[in-house]
């Protein structure tokens, strides 16, 4: 019936139909018709179009006629066939295919409910998913460290916007883009800031509170004021966490108001102050106590600060103590006269060559070196006697000749140097007269060719010895010259004018000088010169001239 009921519609329809149709044989040249329950074609397959192994029923897609299946397709799943989909065919993700049929996403690889953010699909949408399990699933990059990390598939699905993050791994679970380094949210990763479970603390310019174990600008420093890196004494006393909020700077500042001190300073030299928080203080070195230390700035270590006690000296006590050892010699000790020749004021001079000093004597010259010293000398202070100033006594009256002098007290040694001022006095004023008249002589006659030591060229030049007056070619006469016989009016003192017939004549034995003046008496018995007379004189040495024998002054003459 069924048969013969196709066969009728088949023939209303102007079809024709063959006729073993109707008795259930079939054609292996006849034209399938899929899933009418009919085998046209006599190949045992009327469900399964595409040939995949699959029923229609079962296949997601049979028909490969049937285009609507790819309209999700992207990339890749443009090419599929309907072969390829099946039941049981290996999934190619993200291509917008199902290729197993099993109906679920093509973008939710991990299978955790969320697509993939990473993957676009055929409309140009993505998930919120930052972790599917795909290739191209996001790389975290640690913002303290800067590692990468990359999650491994089999862990994608623990990764969705449903989770929970865990800070500081460097993975962002929950894949809202914040920092997996910020746990306090308020945009500084903790190792950027001092406490990452407040979100009011955080880098910032605001002061900071010294001492009280929070570190409000996050500059990690709460109890190193000075800044020289070591965290003050007491401070670590009363805050627990002190390491961690200062972190780097070590305690035990022993004074936190002076960049200077701290352990790792060098400490100063008698300065009251402990740079190296040891307790301790270094002193200079003043064995003998008299306030002065040596130039070698020799250091000592002292049991308190103050570097005030016994052999202690500070940096302000003066240097230059040249021995250290004895307290009466320092640069402000006086200079003393000592058999040693200490240097006692410390300016590397002692006794005569650091004058004045304390203990001197008065020393006075001797001469002539017999131990008496000139009775002129006002003497000097030294403290031993030199090659100047030799003896302690002035007594000496004659500082020339080693034979007089007060010792040997006989009345005529005492007398002698009274006559020989009288001597030299007299014989001064006579010299002072005479080289006046001369040097009037001299003034008048200066022009003339005939003063002491001239010649006229008319004078012979046969002189062999011209520095002696005795020498020479012409012959010597027993009498002086007429000119000098006939000479008057010579006025040789206060006393006479010297006549013709009593003039002497005396001859030098060293010089003889030659005068020759004109010369006339005045009326009031003084004389002067003229062109009528001339007169030749022959002077001699000191205590020779020329004298009358007749006048009392010209006796004293003859004798001295």
């Amino acid at each position: 019936m069924v048969a013969l009921s196709v066969l009728l519609a088949l023939v209303g329809c102007g079809s024709s139909v063959s006729w073993e149709l109707l008795k259930g044989d079939c054609r292996p040249t006849g034209e399938e018709i899929w899933y009418d329950g009919v085998d046209q074609d006599c190949d045992g397959n009327d469900d399964d179009q595409d040939g995949d192994g699959i029923s229609v029923d079962e296949d997601c897609w049979d028909d490969p006629n049937d285009a609507t299946f790819l309209a999700d397709a992207v990339g890749s799943g443009l090419t599929l066939t309907a072969a390829e989909v099946f039941p049981g065919a290996e999934e190619a993700w993200y291509d917008g295919v199902d290729q197993d049929c099993d109906g679920a996403s093509d973008f939710d690889q991990d299978g955790d409910g969320f697509e993939s953010a990473n993957d676009e699909q055929a409309d140009g949408s993505v998930g919120d998913d930052c972790v599917d399990g795909g290739v191209n699933d996001e790389v975290f990059e640690d913002s303290c460290s800067g590692e990468l990390i990359t999650v491994d598939p089999e862990d994608a699905a623990s990764v969705n916007p449903d989770a929970e993050d865990t800070f500081y791994d460097g993975v962002d679970q929950n894949c809202d883009g914040a920092d997996d380094n910020d746990g306090d949210g308020d945009g500084y990763a903790v190792c950027d800031e001092c406490d990452d479970a407040d979100p009011e603390t955080f880098p910032s310019d605001i002061p900071e509170v010294w001492y009280d174990c929070a570190d409000q600008n996050c500059d990690g420093n709460d109890g190193d004021r000075d800044g020289d890196g070591y965290v003050d004494a007491e401070y670590t006393a009363s805050c627990a966490d002190w390491a961690t909020i200062n972190p780097g700077r070590p305690d035990n500042d022993c004074d936190d108001d002076d960049t200077t001190v701290n352990p790792a300073a060098e400490e100063g030299v008698g300065d009251g102050k402990d740079q190296n928080c040891d307790g301790l203080e270094s002193c200079y070195d003043d064995d003998d106590d008299d306030g002065y230390r040596d130039d070698a700035g020799s250091v000592i270590a002292s049991i308190d600060l103050d570097c005030t006690d016994s052999g202690e000296a500070t940096a302000s006590d003066p240097t230059g103590d040249c021995d250290d050892k004895n307290g009466a010699i320092n640069p402000g000790g006086k200079e003393v006269c000592d058999a040693s020749n200490a240097d006692e004021d410390c300016d590397g001079k002692a006794d005569n060559d650091d004058l004045p000093s304390t203990g001197t004597t008065r020393y006075y010259k001797d001469a002539d070196g017999d131990t008496y010293g000139d009775v002129s000398d006002i003497g000097a202070l030294r403290c031993d006697a030199d090659t100047t100033y030799k003896v302690t006594n002035n007594t000496d009256c004659n500082d020339a000749l080693q034979h007089q002098h007060r010792r040997h007290g006989d009345r005529r040694g005492r007398r002698r140097p009274e006559l020989r001022q009288q001597r030299d006095l007299l014989y001064r004023r006579r010299q002072r007269r005479l080289s006046a008249e001369q040097h009037q002589h001299r003034q008048l006659v200066r022009q003339n060719c005939t003063d002491s030591g001239e010649a006229k060229s008319t004078e012979p030049t046969t002189d062999c010895d011209d520095s002696k007056s005795t020498v020479n070619p012409a012959p010597r006469s027993a009498t002086p010259p007429t000119s000098m016989r006939t000479a008057t009016g010579l006025r040789n003192d206060d006393s006479s004018v010297l006549s013709t017939s009593k003039l002497r004549y005396y001859r030098t034995p060293t010089a003889t000088a030659m005068v020759t003046r004109p010369m006339e008496v005045r009326s009031d018995g003084t004389s002067t010169y003229s062109a009528a007379t001339m007169m030749t004189v022959t002077t001699r040495s000191p205590r020779q001239t020329l004298a009358s024998p007749q006048t009392r002054a010209g006796r004293r003459r003859q004798r001295l």
